[in-house]
This record gives structure tokens, sequence and C-alpha cells, in this order.
């Protein structure tokens, strides 16, 4: 009955009741099989309620005691990717850079973005830049994986004031995705920044 309550609520993104009803299936009566199903589900709850010190220890919880299980990588990168919400950048890179090793297609490359984008955040623009670039040459999965990481690179080169080369960045943005949005976002700064004194 809880898990089923719990599903309505999240349903109607009532995430407070949703966790109490997730909460209360796992210290009820529930199959060993769903219960990496409901700390995912419980992890997730906390996370749209941006309580992301618990939906970390939910999700590590679901990792330490179902590693196996299909979930368990998925939590892995939203580990990282909630401290990366959290605002704490060198956590989430350290719980991010070991998972690159054992990832391929889009979920490497969308960890690799997650890890250039911290040290970005952080203010850390040169290595931000360096991660961006691994990202480009080595993207899988998506080609809107290049648009992301030259525009990060292109924001990093702003941020350390080297607009010239934020420029080219955001060419290659234009040449590349000639009609996307990302080319016409390109486009836009590009003028923003020719503007400037």
């Amino acid at each position: 009955a809880n898990l089923h309550l719990a599903k309505l609520y999240t349903e109607d993104q009532d995430y407070v009741s949703a966790s109490r009803a997730y909460v209360n299936a796992l210290n009820g009566e529930l199959e060993e099989k769903e219960r990496p199903g409901v700390l995912a589900a419980l992890y997730e709850a906390h996370r749209n309620l941006r309580l992301y010190d618990s939906a970390i220890a939910y999700a590590r919880q679901l990792v330490e005691l179902y590693p196996r299980d299909t979930r368990a990588q998925s939590a892995r990168i939203d580990i990282g990717e909630i401290y990366n919400q959290k605002g704490t950048y060198d956590e989430a890179i350290k719980n991010l850079v070991p998972l690159l090793g054992r990832l391929q297609g889009d979920p490497w490359s969308s960890v690799q973005y997650l890890i250039a984008e911290s040290y970005h955040k952080m203010g850390d623009y040169e290595s931000g830049l360096r991660e961006y670039l691994k990202l480009n040459y080595n993207h899988q999965g998506s080609v809107n994986w290049i648009a992301n990481s030259l525009m990060g690179r292109a924001e990093c080169f702003i941020a350390l004031e080297r607009e010239p080369e934020a420029i080219v960045e955001l060419e290659k943005i234009k040449a590349r995705f000639p009609g996307d949005l990302f080319a016409e976002r390109a486009d836009q700064m590009i003028k923003t920044l020719k503007l400037k004194p």
C-alpha cells in the first residue's frame, strides 16, 4: 500500500508525501527485489526537494547494498551530479572521475561534461578548458556534447577575459551546428562580445 501511495504522490510531484511513503515501505514488509527501486525513488524524491545530503545518502545506500543492480550505476553518476547541483564541485569531481573508465556512450560524455562543468563553476577555468577539450575530442554518443563542450570552453575563456579565444570557440559552434539553437546562442554571444569596449 505504501509503495502504491508513494508512486501516486510522485506522479503528483508531492515529493514530501512520496518520501514519507517510500520510507514507510522500506521500514515495512517489502520484498528484497523491490528495495533497490524504492531506494532509487527515495533519493530522486529527496533530490527534487533539494535535500541533497539525504539524497546522496540514499543513493550511496543503493550502491553499497545492491552494487550489481542496474540502478546502481545510475546512482553512482547521480551522486556526482547531486554534488554538482549542491555546489560542492570538488566532491562532484572526486566522485565522477573514477567512473569514466567504466562508462561508454552518452553516460561517459555526461560524466565528462559534469567534471568540466564542476571545474568551470568552481572558478578553475584552466582545468575547465582542459576537461571540456577532452569531451570535445573524445565525445561519445550525441554530437550535442561537442556543442556543449565548445560553449563551456567559450564561457571559460570569457571568464578569463580572453574574448578572442571565446569567439573562436563560438564560431566553431556556428560552423558545426548551422540553424540550430546552439548556433543561435553562439551568434548572440559573439555579438555581445564584439560590443564590449
